[in-house]
């Protein structure tokens, strides 16, 4: 009876979720139907649309945003982890996912998110650590803007320096990650060593290119929201905009309140330079196995029935 109960109470938040979705002017973009398989390409899309605004449904404050933000974050990892991730070397041997728990070569890079995001990972950093570690990590924060903040623009792009929020390799916002760092991946160990060793050079990261396809697909709904609440939806330099966060107890307050809380976190000229690379340093696919046809069906879950009006 409990589950039935529980699949009936999903059901009427997914409904109301769509309600309001249609009300905001959300709609289904047209662009995504030129995909090989487009039936599962709007259930994955419009769940992560759902999952994210079920609790923005009812009323638009920080706590609700907080647990959009968690909730989108987390389906966003359970997709990744249920995707097929198996390749082939140049060889044709086969070869896995090679990232594991205390491996931070890769927390050296540059990475970006977005202002909701970056409150919810200050929520919960006040939330999990001692006053004393917190001032800490601010410290940290402050020591890595003042370093990167010297690198000319191309070094800033790949600044080679450890996120203060990597403690002994484990990260203290890992909950709460952005969703760069919950994408980022490698097929081979000794190339992120490599890389981490040198990192002026472009050392080739052999990855996967769906699961970036696939943060993207997911990530879209959540930004086309946010822009519809009329909230701003800029991406920021992740340690600065955190940092203003952290330092600011009422910055959920202003960015509710249209404040440009995080201009300074928001780097265009860098942005423009990062999108005028047509090739991403340090990336390139792999030939994968098994991704012809990627699907997040669950049992337990409600499928989104497709929908003119989205």
């Amino acid at each position: 009876m409990g589950k039935k109960n529980n699949k009936v109470n999903r059901t009427r938040e997914t409904n109301k979720a769509l309600d309001g979705l249609r009300r905001l002017g959300f709609a289904y973009p047209a662009h995504l139907d030129e995909f090989d398989d487009p039936d599962t390409v709007f259930e994955i899309y419009m769940h992560s649309a759902v999952t994210f605004f079920v609790p923005l449904s009812s009323e638009v404050n920080d706590t609700n945003l907080r647990t959009g933000i968690r909730e989108a974050g987390n389906f966003l990892s359970y997709s990744l982890e249920t995707h097929p991730v198996i390749a082939r070397n140049p060889d044709n041997s086969l070869c896995s996912i090679a990232c594991k728990r205390g491996c931070s070569y890769c927390c050296t890079l540059r990475v970006t998110t977005r202002p909701a995001n970056v409150l919810a990972m200050a929520f919960y950093l006040r939330k999990k650590l001692s006053p004393e570690s917190l001032v800490q990590l601010i410290a940290r924060m402050d020591e890595y803007v003042e370093t990167t903040g010297r690198l000319d623009l191309e070094k800033k792009l790949r600044p080679g320096i450890m996120c203060p929020l990597n403690v002994e390799g484990d990260c203290l916002g890992y909950e709460y990650r952005p969703n760069g760092c919950r994408t980022h991946h490698s097929f081979s160990l000794q190339q992120c060593i490599k890389a981490n060793e040198s990192p002026d050079d472009d050392v080739l990261i052999p990855q996967d290119q769906n699961r970036y396809s696939i943060q993207e697909l997911l990530s879209e709904p959540v930004s086309v929201i946010t822009v519809l609440l009329g909230l701003n939806n800029d991406e920021l330099e992740f340690i600065p905009a955190l940092l203003i966060a952290l330092k600011d107890p009422d910055a959920s307050a202003k960015y509710l309140a249209h404040e440009p809380v995080f201009e300074k976190a928001h780097n265009s000229e860098l942005l423009n330079l990062q999108r005028q690379a047509r090739k991403r340093p340090g990336f390139t696919p792999l030939p994968v196995i098994g991704l012809d046809h990627w699907n997040s069906e669950d049992e337990d879950e409600d499928e989104i029935e497709d929908d003119d009006d989205l």
